[in-house]
């Protein structure tokens, strides 16, 4: 056994991809065995999936979730004092201390690390390369602490489709903020600026565009419900691991709720008069006001940056 003392889950993830180490749903596949899904990358929460399952060490969990009511498929996670746990139904894989000094490491790190930085950007900025999401890391720098926008699709992959590179955040934002005070300076006087909005808004409201878009997020929908619903009866059929449930199934939630978010926010565009839409920009756009999160998000749809570093912006009014 490889023993990885004092790493990050994301960094054992990592070197597990790095290696070419099979993921269980790989290696069960090779054994002949069927899977609900197929996952070829390692992970950091399947690392702490694993990390935190007594079954390695010989304990059988059950309880962990239970169904709202006998009408409803919907299942909710229980905390871990209603669990019912039967120790020693088999033989353990992984001795107890080296379990329990995992979880300790684990607890430690989940208590002391910064989970997450709050900036301006967040959300927007995503890889012009493979469409994903770039994630936000510091660098200790003699300088001080430094923040990157980094593509890790190269890193995470171990079928790699993208190049790894990486752009100062505060380059990026500042580029960023001087773009739109350019565009508020070019359209400086107000009421020049509403008639320009209003004329986008109708112009967007009589297109095909956002009624289509709305059809297609709304199939989306009832694709993700349809996988959730054949989810839940492979786990009734125990064709998947509880934990393999919850893990896919909070997944296809998130991405739901997102999509729920783009119809409503489309909804509202489309149901905007334009009498709302003039108090909207006298109130939120003046030449004085800082730029914040609710203005750049007014004004930016994405932010795409490639492997030369060079930035594609994306507004939200296209015709402007």
């Amino acid at each position: 056994m490889k023993l990885y003392y004092g790493k990050s889950c994301k960094s054992i993830a990592r070197t597990l991809n790095e290696e070419n180490i099979p993921t269980p749903s790989e290696y069960a596949i090779s054994k002949g065995l069927k899977v609900a899904k197929r996952s070829c990358t390692w992970s950091d929460s399947r690392i702490k999936s694993i990390i935190r399952n007594e079954v390695y060490i010989g304990n059988m969990v059950q309880g962990r979730t239970k169904k709202v009511n006998y009408k409803s498929k919907k299942s909710i996670r229980l905390p871990e004092s209603e669990w019912k746990i039967v120790k020693n139904t088999h033989d353990p894989i992984i001795e107890k201390n080296t379990f329990q000094r995992a979880n300790e490491m684990l607890n430690i790190r989940k208590h002391t690390r910064v989970k997450s930085y709050d900036y301006l950007l967040k959300g927007l900025v995503y890889c012009h390369e493979c469409g994903k999401k770039m994630n936000c890391s510091s660098r200790h720098l003699a300088s001080g602490v430094k923040y990157y926008f980094r593509c890790n699709t190269n890193i995470q992959s171990k079928y790699p489709h993208c190049s790894p590179h990486s752009i100062r955040m505060d380059y990026v934002q500042n580029f960023v903020v001087d773009t739109i005070k350019a565009f508020i300076k070019k359209y400086g006087n107000l009421q020049e600026l509403i008639t320009l909005s209003k004329k986008c808004l109708t112009d967007y409201q009589n297109t095909d565009s956002s009624k289509n878009s709305i059809i297609d997020y709304k199939k989306s929908i009832h694709i993700i419900e349809d996988e959730i619903d054949k989810l839940y009866a492979d786990k009734l059929k125990s064709h998947i691991a509880e934990d393999d449930y919850l893990r896919i199934y909070t997944s296809k939630k998130e991405k739901q709720n997102e999509i729920q978010k783009q119809i409503l926010l489309l909804e509202n565009i489309n149901n905007l008069n334009t009498n709302q839409f003039t108090e909207t920009i006298t109130n939120k756009f003046n030449t004085n006001l800082e730029i914040n999160k609710r203005i750049l998000t007014s004004f930016i749809e994405k932010i795409e940056i490639d492997q030369f570093k060079k930035l594609y912006l994306y507004f939200k009014f296209r015709s402007i």
